[in-house]
């Protein structure tokens, strides 16, 4: 008969009121390589720091396969949420990119996978498509492009894991050997950009034509 031991240690960084989560880190092997991880919006505050969400249990159980140690998860919006949110209470969060500016100017930064994993959701969200762009903007100016992946599954089709979101993947390949693989980040920022200037420019005519 043998034992194992395994320790997780959690911070988790938030407001005061506990609305806002800026960062939840789990840490659990040193040797292993971390991971910074950049999804949607949180779902634990800071006075339920011992709860664990279905992406970060399927993150943790598939983690050994992706040689993990450690995940900081941080969102393009702070503001915990306990379902799918109305796309008309979402609003521009500089606090929290401003945190995550922070983050990537830490001296060991290089060391980390940065993982882009904020899903298919709100794709032709304006204020989505800017705070992406935003900090794909940051991860450019920092040189930090060559540290950026995103999830996979061996089973998974290559067209189907473009910043692919762990719950999905957790629903849909649990079973499956998950592993990280390149982000395709120039074809991704131009697509954003593009997007981005289409609505923007859908939205001026809309308003001129209120005007008339």
């Amino acid at each position: 008969m043998i034992q194992e031991n395994f320790t997780i240690n959690t911070v988790v960084t938030g407001s005061d009121d506990g609305k806002s989560t800026y960062e939840i880190s789990r840490s659990w092997d040193s040797e292993k390589k971390p991971a910074l991880l950049i999804a949607l919006y949180p779902t634990i505050d800071i006075y339920h720091a011992n709860w664990i969400d279905m992406s970060t249990m399927f993150l943790i159980n598939h983690s050994t396969q992706m040689n993990l140690g450690s995940i900081r998860i941080v969102n393009l919006y702070s503001k915990v949420q306990t379902g799918k949110p109305l796309v008309s209470r979402l609003h521009e969060d500089i606090d929290n990119l401003a945190y995550i500016s922070e983050i990537f100017d830490e001296p060991d930064i290089n060391d980390y996978h940065i993982i882009i994993a904020w899903g298919s959701s709100l794709s032709n969200h304006k204020l989505t498509i800017n705070a992406k762009l935003q900090i794909l903007q940051i991860i450019k100016d920092k040189g930090l492009i060559d540290n950026v992946m995103q999830l996979s599954a061996d089973d998974l089709e290559p067209t189907d894991s473009s910043c692919v979101h762990p719950l999905y993947l957790g629903l849909h390949h649990n079973h499956s050997n998950w592993t990280l693989c390149s982000f395709p980040f120039d074809s991704t920022f131009n697509e954003l950009s593009a997007k981005a200037g289409i609505i923007g420019n859908t939205k001026s005519k809309q308003k001129k034509g209120k005007k008339k």
